[in-house]
């Protein structure tokens, strides 16, 4: 039964996330808020309360909202969910719903999350170079979150600021549109100095979309789907 939990739980967030973006985007919140609260159906099942705390946050805004508010609240839903699927993957039994392996397209991604077309661009069309940066995103994610939050600790916002230049870097090689605009909202801390909420708020915002991104990446750890040097 879980089993068999855990996969619609996959199915419904591949479906379901995207148009409550897509709502939220128009500002039909009526929507964002339906399709929250179909989602926040399987979660219960499974129960996570992290994740149906953030469903329910959204839910919420099928009484009306405000745009960026919502969108954020879609970010922090699809966190939670990446969270927990990771989890449910790792659970013995449940290999059947373990990342997409290489080469399988049955899935599409929003190209704001990840664009492979484009990482490999700008990658200069070389397969080792883009298995390189995939690699070296892995790391920094270890590494560097650990040290922004060190460093806000200390209100050392300008090394909030520089820690988030370097993660950005890597992810602009990897075509993650989402996540380098988030990056390039904490290396502004660099320059204009800010606020603790503030600059707590913009790392978990990159850590979300990272967080995305790596479920995506860990597909691509292989080489064996990308495209040949040229």
């Amino acid at each position: 039964m879980l089993a068999r939990m855990a996969q619609c739980f996959v199915a419904e967030v591949r479906n379901l996330i995207p148009q409550m973006r897509a709502a939220s985007e128009k500002g039909d919140f009526a929507e964002a808020g339906r399709l929250a609260h179909r989602l926040k159906g399987t979660i219960v099942y499974l129960g996570s309360e992290s994740a149906e705390k953030a469903a329910i946050a959204l839910e919420k805004f099928h009484e009306g909202g405000e745009k960026a508010e919502a969108e954020e609240a879609v970010r922090a839903l699809e966190h939670e969910c990446a969270l927990l699927e990771s989890a449910l993957a790792l659970h013995e039994g449940l290999s059947a719903i373990a990342p997409t392996p290489p080469g399988d397209s049955s899935t599409t991604v929003d190209a704001s999350i990840f664009n492979l077309e484009e990482a490999i661009k700008r990658c200069f069309n070389r397969r080792a170079m883009f298995h390189a940066m995939v690699e070296s995103f892995f790391e920094d994610m270890d590494k560097l979150f650990p040290q922004m939050r060190a460093a806000m600790e200390r209100s050392d916002y300008a090394e909030v600021g520089h820690l988030g230049h370097r993660l950005k870097g890597t992810v602009n090689y990897l075509g993650a549109e989402r996540a380098m605009e988030a990056a390039l909202r904490v290396e502004r801390f660099a320059r204009a100095g800010a606020q603790l909420t503030d600059a707590a708020a913009a790392v978990n915002v990159l850590e979300q979309e990272c967080v995305v991104l790596g479920r995506v990446l860990a597909a691509h750890r292989s080489t064996a789907c990308l495209p040949q040097d040229k």
